[in-house]
């Protein structure tokens, strides 16, 4: 071989080894940019992974937020229980047309007699049953409360009571004869009731 062909034969070599060397650079290039927008990708799809969920938080917070806000508490008030208070009536009463009574109208109101009260409430009696004896004006001083009055020892103190709490007299307001004044006008009665300023006109 002469030397102008050993020197075709190195040049051709040479040649070919520039070309694959520029090939494979231009491989590794391709594959370089390939990579590169994949990685790119990956990040992006993170990104709006990061963002979504950060979003999804917020409104799962807005939301959390709404729905468990306290709602304003309405107070009630309970109305207190009322008791009322009943009289119990006396034992061993005898019947009501066995006990005489009389009544006196010793109530003034503003210096003038409350006129008919003694007239009421022998009605109120004799329509329970009652013995009624008579009505008269009470002209021994004026009473400021209601009074109904017994003999002392003679048996009538249940019924004296009993008639007190029927037309609606204290039971502090049931006691016996006080003195002369009050045991003459029992001489023929079992109970004297002396009305006062508080019967009502």
């Amino acid at each position: 071989m002469s030397e102008q062909q050993v020197a075709r034969t190195a040049g051709a070599a040479a040649l070919r080894g520039a070309l694959l060397v520029g090939a494979a650079v231009l491989i590794g290039v391709l594959l370089l940019s390939k990579n590169d927008g994949i990685l790119a990708s990956a990040e992006g799809d993170d990104d709006s992974t990061e963002i979504s969920a950060s979003n999804s938080d917020d409104g799962d917070g807005d939301a959390t937020s709404t729905s468990t806000s306290e709602s304003p508490q309405v107070e009630t008030s309970v109305p207190e229980p009322t008791t009322t208070t009943t009289t119990a009536a006396p034992v061993n009463l005898r019947d009501k047309g066995n006990v005489q009574i009389h009544v006196s109208n010793g109530a003034w109101v503003d210096d003038v007699r409350v006129g008919g009260a003694a007239g009421r409430t022998r009605d109120e009696l004799l329509a329970l049953g009652y013995n009624m004896r008579g009505v008269s004006n009470w002209d021994n001083g004026r009473q400021e409360k209601t009074t109904v009055y017994f003999v002392p020892g003679g048996g009538f103190q249940n019924d004296a009571r009993e008639v007190a709490r029927q037309i609606g007299v204290a039971q502090t307001q049931v006691v016996p004869s006080p003195g002369p004044a009050i045991t003459e006008r029992l001489a023929d009665v079992d109970v004297l009731v002396i009305l006062g300023a508080d019967t009502e006109a």
